[in-house]
């Protein structure tokens, strides 16, 4: 069984837990560009997403989200994820601007996993599988009815190197095995 930190994270109500070998950074984004200040708890999902073949690590998509993100639209979700780390950088009791349709943005998380330009995509992928297991772990949700990847709120190709390399089936599973980790440990078993 992994060691376990407790993390408080911004608009959550309960904590989170995760492996003690994944660090979190708390680095909130503010502009005009990036998520939405209105509030809601009307999330029942958390979404999966990934930076594409353009993307960075997390460091450097955070800066591009901080920056305004030249180039792109108006967006935004709670974290990003990478090989190394997960930085918060929008608050859980906020709407963000992630899935692309009203309520998908309304109703669900959102997390970017970066999928290059980093040490291992499978690291990544397992940073993000233990973000969404917490999260749903944290708001009593299941799995298997809570995580859905972007492609669910309106088709896009999104997480794209997980759709095309037919790993959807084995993340959810990775995560529904993560979300009985947390379980048992906070059960004391």
């Amino acid at each position: 069984m992994a060691t376990f930190v407790k993390h408080a994270w911004p608009g959550l109500e309960n904590p989170v837990y995760l492996p003690d070998d994944i660090p979190v950074e708390i680095k909130l984004i503010s502009n005009s560009n990036w998520g939405s200040q209105a509030r809601s708890t009307a999330q029942t999902r958390t979404t999966w997403h990934d930076t594409g073949p353009t993307g960075g690590d997390a460091d450097s998509e955070w800066t591009w989200a901080n920056g305004g993100r030249s180039g792109a639209g108006p967006a935004g979700y709670q974290a990003i994820i990478d090989d190394r780390k997960i930085i918060i950088c929008h608050p859980f009791d906020r709407v963000t601007w992630h899935a692309g349709t009203e309520v998908g943005n309304r109703t669900s998380y959102g997390a970017e996993q970066c999928r290059e330009k980093i040490g291992s995509r499978e690291r990544a992928i397992r940073n993000s599988a233990w973000f969404h297991a917490a999260v749903c772990v944290a708001k009593g949700w299941q799995v298997d009815t809570a995580l859905v990847q972007h492609h669910y709120w309106y088709g896009k190709n999104c997480p794209s190197y997980i759709r095309g390399n037919e790993l959807w089936s084995s993340a959810v599973k990775q995560t529904s095995d993560n979300a009985a980790e947390i379980r048992r440990f906070l059960a004391g078993d």
